[in-house]
């Protein structure tokens, strides 16, 4: 491949790859924002909870409570340290949903779109000249087969996203999984809220893909509403509930274990597509090489 083919393509997917990073970062703002006001939400809760457990605690309703010995008072208790679980969790996604969002703005500063379009210019124009100077035979050919070179990486960028997105998911709710029935409860709830941010990552990079043709169903039809709704709370309240306590371990890993299946089969259709454009891909970069350099 020559130096002016090599410089159009990094051009092209240069610009491509911003395009999506750009759009990545509306969608994972919106995530912030909403994880934000979540712990908003959460960090009231537990207000509320604690000043129900100082009231039973203390004065004369302290006074009845003990009095009556219904337990209220260690339910409460009980209740606001879920509170205070389920806002740890709550501001570990935040944190992380935040720190994506600051690694992709500096991915998207530099270089700025102006430049990068300025750079697809000019390497088309230089490219375009060399071949007008050369009026060599097999000129058309190889200008058809950078086009569709290009207009494969066009879809094959956002599909390496998202099935990154989708492999680092997976690999944390495995994690968690792990976790779980080596080390208990405890140390599953640090890590869980991380799976939940990476599967909606994921989703979002599903959420931006192209439909192949239209034989095939949208790749974000695979995901249900229940799978993208958060979930962790509900998790963590069957975890550390009442009842049985190798019951609520083994309920609480069925039901990563089911997550990670669905996962896997949103991931499936994600990477044969991947898989498929990466062939024709490398069939066309194959004849391009060899109109280049028959030898």
């Amino acid at each position: 491949m020559s130096t002016l083919d090599q410089r159009l393509r990094a051009a092209t997917t240069a610009l491509a790859e911003h395009d999506h990073l750009r759009q990545a970062w509306a969608l994972l703002e919106q995530d912030v924002r909403a994880a934000a006001h979540r712990v908003q939400l959460l960090t009231a809760e537990l207000a509320r909870e604690q000043r129900d457990v100082h009231d039973l605690s203390t004065g004369v309703m302290g006074f009845l409570a003990s009095l009556a010995m219904t337990g209220e008072l260690e339910r409460e208790k009980r209740e606001a340290a879920e509170a205070g679980i389920r806002l740890r969790e709550g501001q570990a996604v935040h944190d992380g949903l935040r720190a994506q969002l600051a690694a992709l703005e500096a991915r998207i500063a530099s270089p700025a779109r102006e430049a990068l379009e300025a750079e697809v210019a000019a390497a088309r124009a230089a490219k375009e000249a060399a071949m007008r100077d050369l009026g060599a035979p097999g000129g058309a050919a190889l200008l058809d087969l950078e086009i569709g070179i290009e207009s494969i990486d066009i879809e094959l960028v956002p599909l390496e996203d998202a099935v990154a997105a989708g492999t680092a998911a997976a690999a944390k709710l495995f994690e968690v999984v792990d976790v779980l029935g080596r080390h208990g409860a405890a140390p599953a709830k640090g890590l869980v809220g991380d799976a939940q941010a990476r599967i909606t990552v994921f989703q979002r990079a599903v959420d931006q893909l192209t439909v192949p043709d239209d034989t095939r169903p949208p790749f974000a039809s695979a995901i249900s509403d229940d799978d993208r709704a958060p979930w962790v709370d509900t998790w963590l309240q069957q975890l550390f509930g009442s009842g049985d306590r190798e019951a609520r371990l083994a309920g609480a890993r069925t039901a990563l274990l089911g997550r990670l299946t669905r996962l896997k089969t949103q991931l499936e259709p994600v990477q044969a597509r991947r898989d498929e454009l990466a062939a024709r891909r490398a069939a066309l970069v194959r004849q391009h090489d060899q109109l280049v350099d028959p030898s």
